[in-house]
């Protein structure tokens, strides 16, 4: 898009000329959508408009949560002006706006050099500089609800160690009773306890994502919009 391909009238814009569109599974269409950002925001900023980042526009386009209707993106295109006054980061809009400009934007999950690193930062909240973050929404999903479930073993597995009550007095132990701990642990028993914890070590290797479900997740991800 440019400036010539737009016919703006009684406060709505007119969109011209679209024999050059793309879909959305085009190799290049997240690279053009980021120049008609550009050339867009480029016009009205010429004419007095306080434009949004480029990349802030760039998110709100590609982001599948949020309402469809006007009144709805309207409200929260308020509210993305009210975050942007509350940050107060306008001086460095500019510089942001340039390096927006320069970074590489991959489709799918396979284009990303490191899935796993950059859903944990944007599972952390760290990932706003990510313009592929809508990318990695299922991803952490997923990663969450891995995690919860690992926790819950782990939680059980320490509430079997440690369920002991404090408030409760300790048995004394009699006499000839061999004393607990692993320092006082007989050869058979350190050997069984080893081969103990390595079944337990390889119960929770299957608990992992199998390969097959993940490379399902990126070809899905592949498919999917933006």
């Amino acid at each position: 898009l440019s400036e010539y391909n737009l016919m703006y009238h009684q406060g709505r814009i007119f969109v011209i000329d679209v024999s050059q569109s793309v879909e959305h599974d085009h190799p290049r269409s997240l690279e053009f959508l980021r120049m008609d950002i550009k050339n867009i925001s480029d016009f009205f900023a010429r004419k007095g408009v306080d434009c949004l980042p480029e990349r802030a526009i760039f998110g709100f386009i590609t982001s599948e949560q949020g309402g469809v209707e006007t009144a709805q993106m309207e409200e929260l295109i308020a509210k993305m002006y009210e975050t942007r006054e509350q940050q107060g980061n306008q001086d460095d809009e500019e510089v942001d706006n340039q390096v927006f400009r320069q970074q590489y934007i991959p489709q799918t999950l396979e284009q990303v050099y490191d899935v796993e690193r950059d859903a944990a930062r944007v599972q952390k909240g760290e990932g706003d500089d990510l313009v592929y973050k809508a990318l990695l929404a299922n991803k952490v999903t997923i990663g969450t609800e891995d995690a919860e479930d690992g926790s819950d073993a782990e939680g059980s597995e320490s509430e079997e160690d440690e369920s002991e009550d404090p408030d409760r007095p300790r048995r004394k132990r009699n006499e000839g009773e061999r004393p607990r701990g692993k320092r006082f642990e007989d050869k058979d028993s350190k050997k069984e306890h080893k081969k103990a914890v390595k079944e337990e070590k390889r119960e929770k290797r299957k608990e992992k994502m199998p390969k097959h479900l993940k490379k399902k997740l990126i070809s899905g991800s592949s498919r999917g919009k933006h």
